[in-house]
């Protein structure tokens, strides 16, 4: 039987080729997922380990532990060498990370330091200062001996060698050599010293400090361990220690970021025994906090890149299923003479499962290699099909997910077994009926899956045009383009529903064509539009897998280039202008407008030129094209007849302010220019928005009353006049409430307060002047942005809040689950393309070879080879046509239908300004429909070439026929 299938799969090789790499490429995209997933949460692990040793100025990865003994409970240093040890082991066992170094450090509590006798200060047992004693293992190593004997000098019986600071002795005023006690405050016994040696740290940052060598262990006399051990601690009482330190530093070389999960148990089952015999010890490992933060992130991140790579994965699956069918059938000739010779059912199953087997083990390590290749790819995508320089991730097999590649192996075998089911027991007659005659249409087209698919694909839709989110029993979706996956199912629902009823009319289209126009047309059209017309069901796979692949790239190209557009758009409108900073120096003596005009007198427009940052200065800046000075300030705005709420008033320059301001036409039911004009004809003239008139039942023309404070404590009164309206000003975040938005429905923060804009030069006037104003500026896209920040501060030495788009979208582009959303898209549809290129390679060669027979009919009835080709040629070139032109109206009616619906929210979950807008990536459909259909056009040609250099008056006489 192997033999057999062998054979089978050596006189196919082309065919084995194409079906290996089908199998690979689902089992690639799938293992890419969990693979990128796991190689984003080790790079975000490790900059944040990163960030804590350049903070810490040590491994992140020690272990460092705390002990304050007890008089009730002492603990000696014996017992302290005997914990280090201990805890060496336990993490040792625990994390299978061996540790390079331990340290401990030891000191008493607080001695009276005092004169052995008498002299400059005074009598003998005079106080001088409070001190400890104390060790750390290996100090030899950090400190220099500025004065007196080398460290470790024996100390006589009667006396402790004892080495003090530096610093410590300058400020007593004592010298190495000098003789002195130490006494317990507790305790009238006192400890005879010897100061043998000034120290000083060789570097006061060095990581080995447990605390500050200059100001924490500054009082700190140091001894030998032993000299502690033996001379000092049995004259402490009940405290031979005060305070206990230990470091573990693990091995970091040693340290595996995708085994995160195991050194989390690890250090949670070591803090765990230390606590045991160690109750009291505070533990700090600063490690501990980054690597759960990994493994919070690594399932959602996970989960998410898969629910987007489920549809496509999908995708991929149902292409491979249709090249294993269009595969099968090829064989179907085979099978049937096999039977026909005593071939049982089972023989005929097996042998297909012996070769579906052989297929998965060949093309599972090229899946692997190429989930690799995809994970790293991936983290170069910008967008749909684009890619950039973004820094390179480090992908690894610890990222595999078992049971992912075994489901998307058995989908594979399963889509491989079941043509072959269909056709069991098939004599080589009931073969050749079936070669004449289509008998049987698909199995979705006999038991109506298309028309079912319609009612969830109905639904969902529904649901999105009315909340904006999905909901299932109790959960409900977030609407979240990029954070949920649900979004992205219902258009993956319309497009395979269209493309499925598609497939099923275009049939009958055909042969309502070829009734009605055969007998019309010459004879090559005439003979296209019959073999379309009558056997047309044989190209449904090829139409399915020509609509599926182009719907696909066209509504994601569509839905990327809306998204990108909108990111451009919201970061924008978040800063008004291309570059805003805020100006913090604020005018001096200028005559309150508001007390003048309370006194009856006569109110100065002020020029704004004359008190702020001038900006022609600004605009002679290097890349500035314009610039205009704004305002944001806190008011009082009534919202109705008895209420006052807090609001904003956005000060702006109508001359200056269109040149820079990021405003859309749909902002408003004026142009900007217009609404200028508006508040140029009336100094106190002001905007509202459309919902405030809504709330509120004002109108144009009515007179306004609100209080602003333009310097944050004092408020003037401003007497307003409306004259005009907007829907959305730039930097305005009003009330995004949304009947029925799940996503919006949340407390209005500080910035979504009702907004009124009006003239800045009325508000200085009647304010007396502003404290703090922004600066909006337009600047050339090829602009330095360090040099334009110099020349800034050179104009306005006192800025802050500097904000430019370019930054700002750089940061949001690099954003990781944005990245994976678009690389699992990207992936997806690229080897969607393969697969369907692949389908209708192995679609048309099996087609050429049946229609041997009809093409050498042709020639004997007479017509020429040139005109057979015409015949084939044109044939297939609708068949491409129909399928490009029906996929890509599918594309284009997903992207028109669904893309709206399509959100970003922010981090609060709120809904960003502005709305997006739909638009159509027209470009990338062309280009995907006339590379793919230049491909085509060119491998069949190819083919057909190869198929009509076969003698065919020889294929006629021995009977092959369709």
């Amino acid at each position: 039987m192997l033999r057999v299938v062998l054979h089978r799969l050596r006189g196919r090789p082309g065919l084995a080729a194409l079906s290996v790499l089908a199998i690979a490429l689902a089992i690639g995209l799938a293992t890419s997922v969990p693979i990128f997933a796991q190689a984003v949460n080790r790079a975000i692990l490790e900059e944040e380990l990163g960030k804590l040793e350049a903070d810490l100025r040590r491994s992140p990865l020690t272990v460092k532990a705390y002990y304050l003994p007890a008089s009730t409970s002492p603990f000696t240093a014996e017992q302290a060498l005997a914990a280090l040890v201990s805890m060496q082991g336990i993490y040792e066992r625990n994390t299978n990370l061996p540790v390079e170094h331990q340290q401990v450090a030891i000191s008493s509590s607080a001695l009276m330091l005092k004169t052995q006798q008498p002299g400059p200060y005074g009598p003998a047992g005079a106080f001088l200062a409070n001190a400890s004693v104390g060790f750390l293992s290996d100090i030899e190593q950090h400190i220099a001996v500025t004065s007196g004997d080398a460290w470790g000098a024996a100390s006589s019986p009667q006396r402790l060698n004892v080495w003090m600071h530096e610093a410590f002795a300058t400020e007593l005023g004592l010298d190495a050599g000098e003789l002195y006690e130490l006494q317990p405050i507790s305790s009238p016994a006192a400890i005879a010293v010897r100061i043998a040696g000034l120290w000083a740290p060789t570097d006061a940052t060095d990581p080995y400090w447990p605390a500050s060598p200059n100001s924490t262990l500054r009082s700190l006399l140091l001894v030998h361990g032993d000299e502690y051990t033996a001379l000092v601690q049995p004259l402490l009482g009940t405290m031979p220690t005060a305070s206990v330190h230990w470091a573990l530093h693990l091995d970091e070389d040693r340290f595996v970021p995708e085994l995160a999960g195991r050194y989390v148990e690890g250090l949670v089952r070591a803090d765990v025994e230390v606590h045991q015999f160690l109750p009291d010890a505070k533990l700090d490992i600063a490690a501990l906090p980054a690597l759960e933060g990994y493994l919070e992130r690594l399932r959602p991140l996970t989960v998410l890149l898969f629910g987007f790579s489920v549809p496509i994965i999908g995708f991929v699956l149902y292409f491979a299923a249709v090249v294993s069918a269009i595969a099968a059938d090829s064989e179907r000739q085979v099978v049937a003479v096999m039977v026909s010779r005593g071939a049982s059912d089972g023989q005929i199953a097996l042998m297909a499962l012996i070769e579906g087997a052989l297929l998965l083990v060949a093309g599972t390590p090229i899946g692997i290699a190429l989930g690799l290749l995809i994970g790293r790819l991936m983290g170069y995508t910008t967008s749909f099909l684009r890619f950039g320089a973004l820094s390179p991730l480090n992908v690894s097999l610890a990222g595999l997910n078992v049971w992912l590649i075994a489901l998307t192996m058995l989908i594979s075998l399963l889509a491989r077994l079941y043509p072959t089911l269909t056709t069991r027991g098939q004599s080589v007659i009931t073969h050749a009926r079936e070669v004449g005659r289509q008998l049987k249409p698909p199995v979705w087209q006999r038991y109506y899956v298309d028309v079912l698919l319609m009612l969830p694909t109905y639904y969902l839709l529904r649901q999105l045009a009315r909340s904006g989110s999905i909901s299932i029993g109790k959960w409900q979706s977030s609407g979240d383009v990029f954070s949920d996956p649900m979004v992205f199912l219902v258009p993956a629902f319309f497009i395979i529903t269209c493309a499925l009823l598609a497939a099923r009319l275009v049939p009958l289209l055909l042969r309502l064509f070829d009734r009605a126009l055969s007998p019309l047309l010459p004879v090559t059209p005439a003979l296209t539009l019959q073999q379309l017309g009558r056997r047309g069901g044989v190209y449904t796979n090829a139409l399915l897998l020509i609509m599926t692949m182009m719907a696909v790239g066209v509504f994601v190209a569509s839905m990327a280039v809306s998204l990108d557009d909108w990111l451009a758009d919201r970061i924008a409108y978040r800063i008004g202008a291309d570059v805003s900073f805020r100006v913090d120096e604020g005018p001096s003596n200028i005559t309150a407008g508001a007390s003048t005009l309370a006194e009856g007198g006569y109110i100065e427009q002020l020029d704004p030129g004359r008190w702020l940052v001038p900006l022609q200065d600004l605009e002679a800046i290097a890349g500035v094209r314009a610039a205009s000075w704004t305002g944001r300030y806190r008011a009082h705005i009534p919202v109705d007849p008895t209420k006052v709420d807090r609001g904003w008033f956005l000060a702006i320059d109508r001359q200056t302010l269109p040149g820079v301001a990021a405003f859309r036409p749909d902002f408003s039911a004026e142009p900007l220019g217009m609404l200028m004009n508006r508040l140029a004809t009336h100094s106190n003239g002001v905007l509202v928005s459309e919902g405030y008139l809504q709330r509120t039942g004002m109108q144009v023309g009515d007179p306004l009353r609100i209080w602003v404070s333009t310097d944050g404590t004092n408020s003037v009164e401003l007497n307003l006049l409306i004259v005009g309206s907007y829907r959305l000003f730039p930097t305005v975040y009003e009330s995004q409430y949304e009947a029925g938005d799940a996503a919006a429905r949340l407390q209005r923060a500080e910035d979504e307060r009702d907004t009124v804009v009006g003239n800045l030069d009325y508000l200085m006037s009647m304010g007396g002047g502003v404290a703090t104003y922004n600066i909006w500026l337009r600047v050339s896209p090829d602009a330095d942005l360090q040099t334009l920040r110099r020349g800034i501060g050179e104009v306005a030495p006192y800025t802050a809040n500097h904000l430019d788009v370019w930054t700002l979208t750089a940061e949001e582009i690099e954003r990781k689950e944005r990245i994976g959303v678009y690389g699992v898209l990207t992936s997806g549809f690229i080897a969607s393309l393969l697969l369907a290129a692949m389908g209708l390679l192995i679609q048309h060669r099996r087609s050429l070879e049946d229609r041997l027979w009809r093409f050498a009919a042709l020639r004997a009835l007479g017509l020429s080879q040139r005109q057979v080709v015409a015949q084939v040629q044109l044939e297939y070139l609708l068949v491409l046509l129909l399928g490009l032109t029906a996929g890509g109206s599918i594309g284009v009616a997903a992207a028109r239908i669904f893309v709206p619906f399509f959100r970003v929210t922010t981090a609060e979950g709120v809904l960003p300004l502005p709305p997006l807008r739909p638009q159509l990536d027209t470009a990338s459909m062309w280009v995907m429909a006339g590379a793919f259909a230049l491909v085509q056009i060119t491998i069949q040609g190819g083919l057909l070439q190869r198929a009509l250099r076969a003698d065919l008056f020889q294929v006629l006489r021995m009977g092959a026929r369709e």
